[in-house]
């Protein structure tokens, strides 16, 4: 029977989980819009400040998307086994209907 490898996917949430949040302030102080009274190179710096932290965010997730490859993958191979078992046992029982019919 095919098992769920848990530990891998429970240590990606916990890592996940501060970048999520940072994330979320990111985003609500672009959606605040503090900036409506201050000037143009302001909003560029702020926006280049704001562009900086996503790139960071985004290389921070793919390393993490990196260290759950392998256990999605077992989950996947686990997943493929289980379905051709499952399609023979549906062929194996389909056969005995059949075979019990024309008796």
């Amino acid at each position: 029977m095919p098992t769920i490898p848990w530990r891998p996917i429970t240590e990606f949430v916990v890592r996940a989980g501060p970048i999520v949040l940072r994330a979320a302030e990111i985003a609500t102080g672009i959606r605040i819009g503090k900036h409506e009274k201050e000037d143009f190179s302001v909003r560029i710096k702020d926006l280049e400040e704001n562009l900086g932290k996503q790139s960071q965010l985004n290389t921070e997730l793919i390393s993490q998307m990196e260290m759950l490859k392998p256990a999605l993958e077992g989950i996947q191979k686990s997943f493929r086994l289980l379905f051709i078992l499952s399609m023979g046992a549906c062929v194996l029982s389909f056969l005995a209907i059949l075979l019990n019919f024309l008796k």
